[in-house]
């Protein structure tokens, strides 16, 4: 088990006990390094698997370890810490501060984590050198609201992958681009979770991304959720 990052065992949530079960998973894992392709319908609960991945949920029942931590077992506030020490995030909607520079942006994950802050000493470096892979080098002063929308997606990329999180967790990122962009994003963060070894697990209605990954998992649609292992390929 020393090649698992994240293990979850007989997963249920539902919202209220009088609502219907959103998810059942009986087990699901992601090994370091690995790279995921989750997919489902709206309203499959794919938003709220990744909030109990990532502890902004506590889980109900069954179990969720994470570099051998249970989630359980930690208070809401260690679950914060613990979330930013090991774990990157790219929102749909970027979330990025409109008032702060592009490299402040890059940089915010740091002001959060000793961790992240221990793995990145030269941090202005990593964080020029991550705005130069991804095209930005011109705008790292610029504020992010100046920026187009593919440019802040890429700035919302290298802030992820800031401290070399163990998991990058993408939620519906390449929603916006069209297919050339879509390829070129693809293209970037596969490369640099490779130079990290960080695992990634990306959410996307767009089954047609899934060959740039090494397994895909789907949601189904149906009162009791359950992910299917498909295919490797």
């Amino acid at each position: 088990m020393n090649d698992m990052l994240l293990v979850i065992r007989n997963l249920k949530f539902q919202w209220t006990p009088s609502s219907l079960q959103l998810l059942s998973i009986p087990e699901f894992h992601i090994k370091k390094g690995e790279k995921v392709f989750l997919h489902g319908p709206s309203g499959s609960g794919k938003s709220t698997f990744l909030n109990l991945i990532s502890g902004v949920l506590p889980s109900q029942s069954g179990s969720i370890h994470f570099l051998n931590t249970s989630l359980s077992s930690l208070r809401p506030y260690q679950r914060d810490l613990f979330r930013g020490d090991h774990m990157g995030f790219i929102f749909q909607q970027f979330n990025l501060i409109p008032y702060l520079s592009v490299i402040e942006n890059v940089l915010l994950p740091l002001e959060f984590s000793s961790v992240k802050k221990n793995k990145t000493p030269n941090a202005h470096i990593e964080a020029q050198r991550l705005l130069k892979t991804l095209g930005l080098s011109s705008f790292q002063n610029s504020k992010a609201t100046d920026l187009s929308v593919g440019q802040q997606q890429r700035v919302a990329v290298a802030r992820a992958l800031m401290g070399q999180p163990e998991l990058i967790i993408a939620d519906e990122p390449t929603s916006a681009l069209d297919a050339d962009h879509r390829n070129q994003f693809l293209e970037l963060i596969l490369s640099e979770t490779q130079k990290t070894n960080s695992s990634l697990l990306f959410v996307s209605h767009d089954t047609s991304l899934r060959s740039h990954f090494d397994r895909t998992l789907s949601l189904d649609e149906d009162v009791n959720q359950r992910i299917r292992t498909e295919e490797f390929l």
